[in-house]
């Protein structure tokens, strides 16, 4: 690594607009970031007294206001999203962003120490990211003057952001992008002999990216190490995007139409080689974050199809890897019904996560017994709070957001609907699973 942190660079005019931005990688010896030892830029002003009075300029913008710049930057790589077609089976920058992305909120500590050249952000936060082993390096966009700008910063693990490129001079309203794993950086910097990762000058390892062929290039996040500051301020701002994103079940056009279609079938085909046939349906309930997924895969793994509206969201672009999830849940919904309906016309084992109301489970639970089907029901039980907890280490984790008041909502419709499938006469079998330390499970007699 230290050849590259002490290699020399050719600056060229960046492709996205900022000249010097991306420079090449290339052997040598010298050059390197040459950092200015300067401190942040100072205003003066006189006194009455004649006396020079020096004030830092500009101020950190208030969280709210980066909370609505983030929303806002959303919002653009959506427009651009919608617009920019690429081949099938890939991804647009700005739709690889949506998906892999993370806000980050800035504070005064993003902006302190000695300030790298401006209009080199690419190559200042990998040095910055390769010299310091707590940093992460991050690439999208910020929000300058409300004008989105592409951008790359660092992150340590406690979600605090340092940014050695800008002052917070910028009225800068939010940061949002995705964090890259240093041997991913240093091995595409390498390849495409450019800083930067997802302008057209880095293709050659950007297309992996965009098609899906590349895995493990994304940061971990480890939400045990983030601040409670920095857990507040991404909850805070998903919950203001999930505001802003309309319910999606009210496209009426043919393109959407015809990508319900396409979902459902991807969705219905997925393994269907190893399908068996056998009219057994598993139903797994229990509250958003309990891990009924993970109570699917042995049937799953036994041939059973996965009836699950989540599956359906992701293949919506207004899910955005999590945060629209309430957007998209009566239309992802809709599409999941299709799928059970051609299933249950084939006699496909299935298995069913869900979580709804007693009448609702059992009036389906009278029709999959009507179409000959042997019904298994599992109940996860499991409290708000556990619930809650561990929706918001998915969410910090993955993006996939639940909001708590909808956790709430649900109170104890699972252990309801559970009492009510077990009383209903219709289940060949069914068990119940009490949460134990460690997010596992032991399972439990029903209460008499």
């Amino acid at each position: 690594m230290s050849f590259i942190l002490d290699a020399e660079f050719k600056e060229g005019d960046h492709p996205r607009g900022q000249p010097k931005n991306a420079g090449q990688f290339a052997k040598g010896s010298g050059g390197g970031s040459s950092k200015s030892e300067s401190k942040p830029a100072l205003t003066i002003k006189k006194t009455e007294g004649g006396n020079e009075e020096k004030k830092p300029v500009g101020k950190v913008a208030p969280k709210q206001k980066q909370i609505e710049g983030i929303v806002d930057l959303n919002k653009h790589l959506q427009m651009i999203a919608s617009v920019h077609k690429m081949p099938e089976g890939m991804d647009s920058p700005a739709s690889f962003l949506l998906k892999n992305g993370q806000p980050y909120v800035v504070n005064a500590k993003t902006y302190e120490g000695p300030r790298d050249p401006m209009h080199e952000c690419y190559k200042n936060a990998t040095l910055q990211a390769l010299k310091n082993k707590d940093r992460t390096y991050v690439e999208g966009y910020m929000s300058v003057h409300g004008v989105p700008l592409e951008h790359a910063w660092t992150v340590d693990k406690t979600g605090q952001v340092f940014d050695s490129t800008i002052t917070p001079g910028m009225d800068v309203s939010g940061y949002y992008g995705v964090p890259f794993k240093k041997d991913f950086v240093l091995a595409a910097g390498l390849v495409n002999k450019h800083y930067g990762l997802l302008g057209h000058e880095s293709r050659k390892t950007l297309e992996p990216l965009l098609k899906g062929k590349t895995e493990n290039f994304k940061a971990d996040i480890d939400p045990e190490s983030l601040s409670p500051e920095a857990i507040t301020d991404r909850m805070s701002y998903a919950d203001a995007l999930v505001r802003s994103i309309p319910p999606t079940d009210k496209i009426d056009t043919p393109e959407r139409k015809e990508l319900r279609k396409k979902v459902a079938d991807d969705l219905y085909n997925h393994n269907i080689e190893n399908r068996t046939r056998n009219r057994e349906a598993t139903i797994i309930l229990g509250l958003p974050g309990s891990g009924k997924s993970t109570f699917a895969k042995p049937a799953l793994d036994g041939g059973a199809l996965e009836i699950d509206p989540d599956l359906a969201k992701a293949q919506l672009p207004e899910f955005q890897g999590g945060v629209g999830a309430f957007a998209t849940h009566e239309e992802s919904s809709a599409i999941t019904r299709d799928v059970l309906q051609k299933a249950v016309t084939n006699g496909d084992n299935f298995v069913w996560p869900r979580i709804d109301s007693p009448d609702k489970v059992v009036k389906d639970l009278k029709a999959l017994k009507d179409a000959g089907y042997k019904i298994n029901v599992q109940f996860l039980d499991t409290s708000q709070e556990e619930a809650t907890a561990n929706a918001i280490s998915r969410f910090l984790k993955t993006g996939r957001y639940v909001s708590l008041d909808t956790i709430k909502s649900y109170g104890d419709k699972p252990r309801e609907a559970y009492k009510a499938a077990v009383e209903s006469g219709l289940l060949v079998g069914h068990e119940q699973f009490k949460s134990a330390p460690g997010h596992k499970y032991n399972k439990v007699e029903d209460e008499k």
